[in-house]
């Protein structure tokens, strides 16, 4: 004979998934048939009859496993049993002082305080970091464990010391409220809203700025904060992204319709972009370049971004004349570009000509003090500006030293979608 709640599990599960009632009963209406049973249950507590109280504590059960059943299964398993899992880890973990064979009472009740602590605002966000892992990004499933800041996962023995590595906004004071703030404007925008993804943005602008920046940081920050919303929802990982971008596109959209208007909103929006870009540039853009039309307005923005922020370019030939767009350089020109104050890049402008007498210009730069990839497309583009080199056909870019820390394929796109008119990006 099956386990009896292996039974119950599937009985209920076949209720409310196949039958005419259970593909129509709503959970308003499932609530109201818990509370009256609970009054039932409350009514036999209260006149002391066993026979009663068992009876209709069977009837709370059963509504509740109702409710459950309808909203979180997921076929894989006996929601039953998790049920049940999940009460015995309580007991275990809350009591634990009492189980372990100390009877302290203010031990226990102090226990208990920093256990619920440590579930409700540390494990509900913690997840594993190893790809490897069949729990990978899942946001606990009860298969991490915490102890003394010690972060350990059950399935595939990871562990390290709690840290952004592995709990969602690590550093946030008020994540909990953070999120639900988030989740309740996600729901709205899964029913079909889009409003609610654009008032979250203007309603809690600093919220959505300090998700984005930590959502971009890396894959794994990505599907653990997605992961976070829509296992509740059974969404995709695609809507959550969807929900984060749909606010961003209207907002670069205007920022690009105003130029002229400057405000400490727009720089915010502006800061969070060059760490976007610096952080992950072909995910963020990837993300928000859906169709053809958010594509034109990504590469108006960067365009945008990058040239509010040009360096200063010296030169070590003042009276070179400045080029035309069909003009190439005859000579070389040593440029000298001020990245910061105690920091500057030498740069070389140098023409060639191939064997098929086709002539261009090298920018050769070395960009061993740029630690960030929009530092890179300063340098590059400063100096394109100020020499009129971005219509000159034959454009070639050489970077020297590019620092360990920073990715050549992410390079590359930021200058292709900054100066499409380079031919091709060597690395020396």
């Amino acid at each position: 004979m099956k386990n009896i709640s292996e039974i119950s599990y599937q009985t209920i599960r076949k209720l409310i998934i196949e039958s005419e009632w259970g593909k129509a009963v709503t959970n308003k209406e499932l609530f109201n048939f818990l509370f009256d049973e609970v009054y039932e249950f409350v009514d036999g507590c209260n006149k002391n009859n066993k026979d009663n109280i068992l009876e209709e504590a069977s009837d709370v059960l059963m509504i509740l496993l109702y409710i459950v059943i309808k909203n979180v299964d997921n076929q894989e398993e006996n929601q039953i049993n998790e049920l049940l899992r999940r009460l015995n880890k309580k007991l275990q973990t809350r009591y634990s002082t009492f189980f372990e064979g100390t009877n302290d009472d203010g031990d226990e009740e102090l226990n208990w305080e920093k256990t619920k602590y440590i579930e409700k605002e540390v494990l509900s966000y913690i997840y594993c970091p190893n790809i490897n892992c069949t729990k990978y990004a899942k946001i606990n499933r009860g298969n991490m464990t915490i102890d003394n800041n010690q972060v350990k996962c059950c399935c595939c023995g990871y562990t390290a010391r709690c840290s952004n590595d592995n709990m969602i906004l690590y550093r946030s004071k008020y994540r909990r409220k953070t999120l639900n703030i988030l989740e309740k404007s996600y729901d709205g925008y899964l029913k079909g809203t889009p409003f609610y993804a654009d008032d979250y943005f203007n309603s809690y602008r600093q919220d959505y700025l300090k998700v984005i920046r930590y959502w971009i940081v890396s894959q794994t920050r990505r599907l653990a904060l997605s992961d976070c919303f829509i296992s509740k929802h059974n969404a995709t990982v695609e809507s959550f992204e969807e929900f984060l971008m749909y606010p961003l596109r209207n907002c670069l959209q205007n920022i690009l319709g105003d130029k002229s208007k400057l405000s400490y909103s727009l720089l915010e929006v502006n800061d969070m972009m060059l760490r976007c870009i610096n952080a992950d540039y072909i995910a963020i853009k990837n993300s928000f370049c859906k169709d053809i039309s958010s594509y034109e307005v990504w590469i108006s923005y960067i365009f945008y971004l990058i040239k509010t922020i040009t360096v200063p370019v010296e030169y070590d030939s003042y009276n070179q004349a400045t080029l035309t767009p069909f003009d190439f350089l005859t000579s070389t020109i040593r440029v000298c570009v001020v990245l910061e104050k105690n920091k500057k890049i030498d740069v070389l402008l140098k023409p060639y000509s191939a064997s098929n007498g086709v002539s261009g210009t090298i920018i050769e730069a070395d960009i061993s003090a740029c630690k960030k990839n929009s530092q890179i497309g300063q340098v590059i583009f400063s100096v394109v500006m100020q020499h009129n080199l971005q219509r000159v056909q034959n454009l070639n870019c050489v970077l020297l030293n590019l620092r360990d820390d920073v990715d050549k394929k992410e390079v590359s796109e930021l200058l292709n979608d900054l100066l499409p008119k380079i031919n091709n990006i060597d690395y020396q």
